[in-house]
Order: structure tokens, then sequence, then C-alpha cells
């Protein structure tokens, strides 16, 4: 288990590679809706476009609240101290948006006993990204679902390799 020292290195490392992961999922994710004529235009796609947005939120909070599990199942840091790093990474990950994406993580605890549901918000809460306000054809962003796993996969690959598990990764 690395020492308290080292957390605020380890948070840094995930808030920095989650970005970059959210960036390129998005890129993904609005790839395989254009190629299933489900989007006419792909919006640009950068961190400075992305940044604070809705789905950029919704990434984040999603990012976090499956990192929180994924970090107690791996016990990478021990019980007594999960909740001070907890502190330092959602900090980190949230930055000056904290409360916004804990009102998102917030929104997708309310059904954390379907996992279905959860999915189902959180692939809207992106889609908005693609679709703006026009809530029937955000409802065509659940067809993202088919490369949702990607997105899980690199967020708990770039937590594994910041506490050097490379049996993980």
């Amino acid at each position: 288990m690395p020492s308290r020292s080292e957390w605020l290195r380890i948070a840094n490392t995930i808030s920095d590679e989650f970005e970059s992961s959210r960036i390129w999922w998005l890129k993904v994710a609005g790839d395989f809706l254009n190629q299933n004529d489900l989007l006419a235009q792909i919006p640009p796609i950068s961190p400075k476009n992305v940044q604070g947005t809705h789905a950029d939120l919704a990434m984040r909070a999603f990012q976090l609240r499956d990192t929180a599990g994924f970090l107690a199942a791996k016990s990478y840091i021990s019980q007594q101290d999960g909740r001070d790093f907890a502190d330092i990474l959602w900090n980190q990950v949230a930055g000056a948006h904290l409360e916004s994406v804990l009102a998102f993580v917030h929104r997708y605890e309310e059904v954390a006993d379907e996992r279905g549901t959860v999915l189902a918000r959180f692939l809207f809460d992106v889609g908005s990204y693609f679709y703006g306000s026009d809530k029937a054809a955000v409802a065509q962003s659940v067809a993202m679902g088919e490369v949702f796993e990607p997105f899980v996969r690199a967020s708990r690959t770039t937590v594994a390799t910041a506490f050097g598990d490379h049996d993980t990764v």
C-alpha cells in the first residue's frame, strides 16, 4: 500500500488520465452514434469543448463512483484510510465542479439497485453532449451502451496503473 505522502501524486495521475479517457470515450461514442446513423454530425470533442459540460460532469461522477468500489475491491488503500484518500481523489477529479459531480453521483445512487437504470441515466446525461436538450434525440444515446465497457475498463486500468498493479492491467 502506498504511503500517505504518495497519495497526491497517485490522485493527480488518476485525475489526469481520467480526463484523457473521458475525451477518448466521447470520441468513441460519437463515432459509434455517427456510424449507426444515430448522429448526423459529431460536435467538436476536445478538453476545451467538453470540460464542465453536463456530459463531462456525468462522466466524472461515474468514474468516481465506480472507482470507489474498485478501490475497495482491490484494497489499494486500507479501509481506515479510504475516506481520506477518497477526499483527495474526489477533489482532484471533480475540481471546482465538486457539488455538480456529487449531484450526478446522487442521481446514480438513487437507482443503484437497478444497474440498467443507472446505465440509462448515465448514457442520457452523456448523450446531451451530442443531442443538446432534444429529449427525443437524447433517447438514442442509449445505443452508446454498446461501447460503454471500454470506458469502465479504461477507468479501472488507470486506477490499477496508478497503484502499480500490473497484474490487473
